[in-house]
C-alpha cells in the first residue's frame, strides 16, 4: 500500500466513551459474575480485511431483520464538481472475512493540510426495534438488545503536513462466541440473531477536506499497519481460551482516496519486487492420484481422540523394529570443503528454561501402546492454548500445559491408517514421519503422516489431519492422498493464511515405476486449500530436488515459502558441487481459486552444507555409525521487528580449529534468509570441538529471537567430561551480532549408551511457539534413556521444555490470571496472586483500583490513557501485548481496553 512516512509521536488526544452500562450490570448479576464460554461448533479460517469504503451508498442496515450488507468497496471517491471551500465527506470503515470479532483499531496516516479524519461515528446505524445505535461490532442481539460499545480515539488537532490518528472500539461485557459477530457466517452459525454475509461497517469516519484542494486527484487516508507509527491496525477476536489480537498486515488494509473536481487516482498498491524466474520444470511424471494439477484427496474421516484406545497395558518386552529409514536416492559424498564452525558454543547466556518442563515419551510408551519398540522416535511437538501434543513414530500423547497426561494413543488409529501396524504382516500399512503444528490464526491443529504397504502392487499414502477446534482431544478430520507403486517419504508440513503445504520424496516400492525401480523417483509438493482440504493441487514433480521443506509461517502471509539444498539426487545425493546453494521457492495462489503457481525459485549462496559425520561418539564405546545426511530439516518464517525472514536448519559436516580437533564433526547449520530481498542475511555453523551437534529443530518467538533444540554426542576425549547422548537448547537474540550464537544449556542429560546395534538416532526433532505467551518457545529433545531390557532395544527418551529469553517466568502463569509471571513483573502486579486483598494490593492487572471488581472505573481508567506511550504513561495501564508479544507492548491501545471490557461485570476471587 501507499506508505508516506509520518512522525511517531501523536498529538492532542480526544477520548470518547459510550456508557449506558446498566443493562450489563444486570446481566452480570444474572450470570452471578461468572464468565460464560459456550462450546464452539466450528471455527473458520481467519483472514480479516479492513478497508475504507469511500462510496457508502451500497452499505445498508435493515432493522427489521437485523441484517447488515456491504456492497462493492470503492476506495476512490471522485467529486465531479470541485469544492474549493473546506467541506466534509463520509467514508465507512469496513471489515470482511473475520469471525468472533470483539474489538478493533485502525491506524490512519494522512496529510493534515489536505484531508483528515475529523470525527468518528462508531454506531452509524439505528435499530428502530431496540432503539439502539449499532455497528458491526455489536450487531448480534444479546437476548433482546445489542451490547453497548466502549470506543476510543486519538485524533490530533489539524495541522499541515504528515499526521497520524488511532481509533478503536470494542463491545462491553462477557465475551462469548454468539455475541462476537462473524462475516460471513460460520457453518453452522453460532448465532442467528443477525446477518452480515458480505462484510460489516465498523464506523463512519468524517473526512474533512481542507480548503483549496480542487484539482488534487489523490487526497488520501492511509489505513496502516504499525510501521512507522505503532501500534497499527488490528482486530481482537474471541477464542475458546480468551481474546486474541490479530495484527493486520499492510496487504490486509485498504486505503481511501479522493479526487476533488478531477478523476480520483489511487496511489497503491506498490508493485511487488521482481523475482528470479523458476528453473526448468524437470520430470513431468507424477503419482497416479497426484497428477500435476488437481489432486484426488480421500476423506474426511472423523476421528475423536477421546474415543481412541489408550495403552493396552501389554508387557514392555516387545521387539525392536527400525522405522522406515530416511530413504536415500543413492550414495552421498563428503563435501570438497567442509565448513569451519563460525559459532563455537561458549555455554553462556543460553535461553532460560521454565520450571514447567517435563519428561516426554520414551520407547516403553511404544511398547505399551503398539506392542513393539520402533526407533528412532522423530519427536514432534505442538502447543495450543490449553494443551501440549507430542508425536513420535507410532504414538501420540496429549498433555496439559503442566505435563499431566491427558491421552495416549496409536498414530495408526489416529490417522485411520489401515491395519494394526504389525511389522511382520505384509498386508498392513507401516507408518512413520509424524509432523504436527498448532496454527494460532485459525486456532486449529494440523498433522501429517506417511504410510506404505509393500505387496505385488505397492501403495503409499500421505495422511493429513486437522482438528475441529483448538481442543486436540476432540474430533479431527482425517484425509489422505494415495500413490500407487510409490511411497511419500520424509514429508514436510507448512502453513500460511490460506494454504496447507506438504512436500515429500517419492520412492518406488514395488519395481513397477519404470524410470526409477526401487529407488528415488522425484519430489512433489502438494498445496491444499486451507479452507477446504479436499481441494488440492500437485505442483510439477522435480527430479532435481530432494527433501523440499515447506516453511511454517508464524505471522500473517499468503505466500508459501519452501527451501531445499540444491542437489542432483538421481545421480549424486549430497552432490558436493551444489553444497553451497540453498534454493528459496515461493508459491502463490490457492487451489480453490485455481491459480496455484511456483512464482519464483531463487538460488542463494550459503556456506557448504555437506555430509555430516556419521560416526557419533559415545562414552565407553566405539563410534556409532548413525544414519545422517545433508538434507534441510525444517524452516520457519516470521514478519518480525526487523522485517520478513525465515530460518532454516540442517546438520552439516564441519571442522574446528585444527590445533584443537582435526576430526570431521557434525554441526548445526542455521541459515537466515531475508524474504523481502531474497538474500542470505546470516549463515551460522554452530558446534564444539570433540562433539557432534545433530538434528537441530528451530523456532522463533514473536520478537525474532531464535531457539534451537538439538542432541549432542561426545566421546571419551571430550574435555568437559563423559556425557551420554543428551538433549540441549541454544539460541540467539534478534539483537545479537550477525552470525553469533549464545551458548547452549542442557535440557536433559543422557543416562546410558544408546543401542549399540541401532544405526538410527532420528530424522528430526521439534519446537513450537506458545500461542498464549509468544515470547515463549517449547522444544522437544531426544536423549539416551536407561529403559532397555536388551542390548537390541533402543535407549531413547524425549524431554519437553518451555524456554524464553524473557526468563522462565515468560512461560509461567503461577496465579492463572491470564498474564505470565514475567508480564506481571513489567506491569507491576503480583504474579502469585490473582485478586486484591486491599486497595493497595496490586494483584490482577485488569483491576486497576484493586477492588476485586472489573467495572466502569477500570474501563474508564484505561480509556483515559488511550493512545499514550509507556513511558511516560505508567506501565500499570499497559496490560496487553499484541499478537506479536507475550509482554506489554509499550502502548495503551485497543488491546488493553479489550482486556478490561472482556471482564466487565465480573469479580476475581
Amino acid at each position: 500500500m501507499f506508505r508516506p512516512r509520518f512522525p511517531r509521536s501523536m498529538s492532542v488526544p480526544v477520548f470518547h466513551l459510550l456508557k449506558g452500562l446498566l443493562l450489563l450490570a444486570a446481566l452480570a448479576l444474572v450470570l452471578g459474575g461468572a464468565p460464560f464460554f459456550p462450546q464452539r461448533k466450528s471455527e473458520a479460517i481467519q483472514a480479516p480485511k479492513m478497508s475504507l469504503d469511500m462510496v457508502t451508498s451500497g452499505n445498508t442496515y435493515d432493522s427489521a431483520t437485523n441484517s447488515m450488507s456491504v456492497g462493492g468497496i470503492d476506495n476512490c471517491l471522485t467529486s465531479q464538481v470541485g469544492n474549493n471551500a473546506q467541506h466534509n465527506h463520509t467514508a465507512h470503515l469496513v471489515i470482511q472475512n473475520v469471525e468472533d470479532l470483539v474489538g478493533w483499531q485502525a491506524r490512519m496516516n494522512y496529510d493534515g493540510g489536505r484531508m483528515r479524519p475529523s470525527g468518528v461515528n462508531f454506531s452509524p446505524f439505528a435499530d428502530t426495534g431496540t432503539g439502539q445505535n449499532i455497528s458491526f461490532v455489536n450487531l448480534p442481539l444479546d437476548g433482546t438488545v445489542h451490547r453497548d460499545l466502549t470506543t476510543a480515539s486519538n485524533i490530533p488537532a489539524q495541522a499541515a503536513g504528515p499526521q497520524t490518528a488511532l481509533i478503536g472500539a470494542t463491545y462491553n461485557g462477557t465475551q462469548t462466541f454468539p455475541v462476537s459477530p462473524d462475516t460471513p457466517a460460520k457453518s453452522p452459525p453460532d448465532d442467528t440473531s443477525y446477518s452480515a454475509p458480505s462484510g460489516g461497517v465498523l464506523a463512519a469516519v468524517n473526512l474533512q477536506v481542507l480548503a483549496g484542494q480542487v484539482g488534487v486527484p489523490s487526497l488520501y487516508i492511509d489505513l496502516a499497519d504499525g510501521n512507522p507509527n505503532a501500534p497499527g491496525s488490528n482486530v481482537v477476536v474471541f477464542t475458546s481460551s480468551g481474546s486474541t489480537t490479530l495484527n493486520l498486515a499492510q496487504s490486509d488494509l485498504g486505503d481511501g482516496f479522493h479526487g476533488e473536481g478531477v478523476p480520483c487516482l489511487s496511489l497503491g498498491p506498490v508493485p511487488p519486487l521482481p523475482t528470479t524466474p523458476p528453473p526448468p520444470a524437470g520430470d513431468s511424471k507424477s503419482a497416479t492420484s497426484s497428477q500435476n494439477g488437481n489432486v484426488t484427496v480421500f476423506g474426511p474421516q472423523q476421528v475423536n481422540v477421546s474415543n481412541l484406545p489408550q495403552a493396552s497395558g501389554a508387557s514392555n518386552s516387545g521387539g525392536t523394529v527400525e522405522e522406515n529409514s530416511p530413504l536415500s536416492p543413492g550414495p552421498s559424498q563428503p563435501g570438497p570443503v567442509d565448513p569451519r564452525a563460525n559459532a563455537v558454543d561458549n555455554f553462556s547466556s543460553p535461553p532460560g528454561i521454565s520450571a514447567a518442563r517435563f519428561e516426554g515419551m520414551d520407547n516403553n510408551d511404544n511398547s505399551a501402546v503398539i506392542g513393539f519398540r520402533p526407533h528412532p522416535p522423530d519427536p514432534q511437538l505442538a502447543v495450543g492454548p490449553n494443551h501440549v501434543e507430542e508425536m513420535v513414530n507410532e504414538v501420540g500423547r496429549i498433555y496439559t500445559r503442566t505435563g499431566g497426561t491427558v491421552r495416549t494413543f496409536s498414530l495408526q488409529a489416529f490417522f485411520a491408517v489401515p491395519g494394526n501396524g504389525d511389522p511382520n504382516d505384509p498386508t498392513n500399512f507401516r507408518a512413520s514421519d509424524p509432523k504436527i503444528l498448532y496454527d494460532a490464526r485459525s486456532r486449529r491443529w494440523f498433522a501429517s503422516y506417511v504410510s506404505k504397504r509393500v505387496l505385488s502392487v505397492g501403495e503409499g499414502r500421505l495422511h493429513l489431519a486437522v482438528s475441529g477446534s483448538d481442543d486436540p482431544t476432540g474430533t479431527w478430520s482425517v484425509y489422505y492422498v494415495s500413490f500407487l507403486h510409490q511411497v511419500p517419504d520424509y514429508a514436510g508440513l507448512g502453513l500460511t493464511n490460506d494454504k496447507v503445504t506438504v512436500s515429500a520424496n517419492l520412492f518406488d516400492i514395488d519395481g513397477q515405476t519404470t524410470s526409477c525401480p526401487f529407488t528415488f523417483c522425484y519430489e512433489q509438493t502438494i498445496v491444499f486449500d486451507k479452507a477446504n482440504l479436499l481441494t488440492a493441487v500437485g505442483l510439477p514433480v522435480r527430479t532435481d530436488r530432494f527433501s523440499v521443506r515447506p516453511v511454517h509461517s508464524l505471522s500473517s502471509v499468503n505466500d508459501q515459502y519452501l527451501v531445499t539444498r540444491a542437489d542432483t539426487p538421481t545421480t549424486n545425493f549430497c552432490n558436493p558441487a551444489l553444497a553451497s546453494t540453498l534454493t528459496l521457492i515461493r508459491i502463490t495462489g490457492t487451489p480453490g481459486a485455481g491459480n496455484v503457481t511456483e512464482a519464483s525459485a531463487a538460488p542463494l549462496p550459503i556456506l557448504p552444507q555437506t555430509q555430516p559425520s556419521k560416526f557419533l561418539e559415545q562414552p565407553g564405546t566405539s563410534n556409532s555409525d548413525l544414519t545422517i545426511d545433508c538434507r534441510i530439516l525444517e524452516a520457519v518464517w516470521l514478519n518480525g521487528p526487523t522485517g520478513p525472514s525465515l530460518w532454516a536448519s540442517a546438520t552439516t559436516g564441519c571442522f574446528h580449529d585444527p590445533a584443537v580437533d582435526i576430526q570431521l564433526r557434525s554441526c548445526a547449520h542455521l541459515i537466515q534468509v531475508d524474504t523481502g530481498t531474497n538474500t542470505v542475511s546470516q549463515d551460522i555453523v554452530f558446534g564444539y570441538p570433540f562433539a557432534d551437534y545433530v538434528f537441530p529443530a528451530i523456532r522463533m518467538d514473536m520478537s525474532g529471537d531464535l531457539f534451537v533444540s538439538f542432541s549432542r554426542f561426545t566421546g571419551n576425549d571430550f574435555p568437559g567430561g563423559l556425557f551420554y547422548p543428551e538433549a540441549r537448547i541454544a539460541g540467539r537474540r534478534a539483537s545479537d551480532p550477525l552470525n553469533a550464537m549464545d551458548g547452549s544449556t542442557g535440557a536433559r542429560s543422557g543416562d546410558t549408551t544408546y543401542c549399540v546395534h541401532c544405526n538410527r538416532w532420528g530424522d528430526y526433532m521439534g519446537a513450537a511457539l506458545d500461542p498464549n505467551f509468544p515470547e515463549c518457545v517449547w522444544v522437544v529433545g531426544e536423549y539416551s534413556k536407561n529403559i532397555a531390557t536388551s542390548q537390541y532395544d533402543a535407549n531413547w527418551g524425549t524431554y519437553i521444555a518451555p524456554t524464553s529469553y524473557g526468563g522462565g517466568g515468560a512461560c509461567l502463569d503461577s496465579d492463572t490470571d491470564g498474564w505470565s509471571d514475567a508480564a506481571e513483573a513489567i506491569i507491576g502486579t503480583n504474579p502469585l496472586d490473582n485478586c486484591a486483598l486491599n486497595s493497595s494490593d496490586a494483584a490482577n492487572p485488569a483491576d486497576f483500583n484493586n477492588d476485586t471488581f472489573f467495572d466502569i472505573s477500570d474501563v474508564s481508567t484505561v480509556t483515559g490513557h488511550f493512545g499514550q506511550r509507556v513511558p511516560p504513561a505508567s506501565a500499570r495501564y499497559d496490560i496487553a501485548g499484541s499478537f506479536d508479544s507475550a509482554f506489554p507492548d509499550g502502548f495503551i491501545d485497543i488491546t488493553d481496553v479489550t482486556k478490561v471490557t472482556g471482564r466487565f461485570g465480573q469479580r476475581c476471587t
